[in-house]
């Protein structure tokens, strides 16, 4: 299985998985316009009751899955998956067995530990490489520029993978 994580290090903190994840949606979704209506948490985590524990797992809730997808096909991948951690978190065994499923199925999945690893992961995953180096640090208008300026290449490229 081969899950990259790009920042190299991941340390102590207090900021907390679900703050993570907040800030990387909204950023995603203000930055992203269109493409935040294909992009979702899935409630794989949080406190429980057993009851309700129960009926997610059996209305298909599975272990391991990572937090978010992006439903968008780019580079080879069907889609995009990532998993947040904060501080020491690492993946659990079962989390590392589902990534390497969707791996093995074609689908791209990051582990980030920071707001600037997810934009870096997003803007390499929709955006030839070249063209996320040079977004990278861009602010939101001039991002949103962008994908307006790109819309075209996105709705042609989603009609060559299908």
């Amino acid at each position: 299985m081969k899950t990259e994580k790009k920042s190299g290090t991941h340390q102590k903190t207090s900021i907390t998985e679900d703050r993570l994840q907040q800030d990387c949606a909204m950023w995603f979704k203000n930055t992203f316009k269109e493409l935040g209506k294909l992009y979702y948490m899935i409630n794989n985590s949080g406190t429980k009751t057993k009851l309700r524990a129960a009926q997610d797992k059996a209305m298909g809730l599975t272990a391991g899955i990572p937090d978010t997808h992006l439903v968008v096909a780019k580079g080879g991948f069907h889609s995009l998956y990532v998993e947040f951690k904060v501080g020491l978190n690492v993946l659990s065994p079962v989390q590392k067995e589902v990534i390497g499923l969707l791996q093995k199925f074609g689908h791209k999945v990051v582990v980030v530990y920071s707001l600037a690893d997810f934009q870096r992961e997003i803007l390499e995953y929709l955006f030839p490489y070249h063209e996320a180096r040079k977004l990278q640090g861009t602010d939101i208008l001039e991002l949103q520029k962008f994908e307006l300026n790109n819309k075209t290449r996105y709705e042609h490229e989603s009609t060559d993978n299908q």
